[in-house]
């Protein structure tokens, strides 16, 4: 399965904060187990070749938030 965009990574975020997690990070195994995705497919990078994939879970809660 795909990395889910950000739409669809909201919600089981922000279930994820409400249930004690305290970063980006402590949600990233839960959201990877979720969506099933791959660790191959986190290990993947962006075009730009230098950002994992994954790290847009990061991108998701710091937009939330901003």
């Amino acid at each position: 399965m795909p990395i889910p965009d950000y739409e669809t990574l909201m919600l089981p975020v922000l279930r994820l904060f409400d249930e004690g997690a305290s970063n980006v990070a402590d949600c990233v195994s839960s959201l990877k187990a979720e969506f099933d995705v791959t660790d191959d497919e986190g290990a993947e990078l962006l075009p730009s070749g230098r950002v994992p994939r994954v790290m847009r879970f990061e991108s998701t809660s710091s937009a939330m938030y901003s």
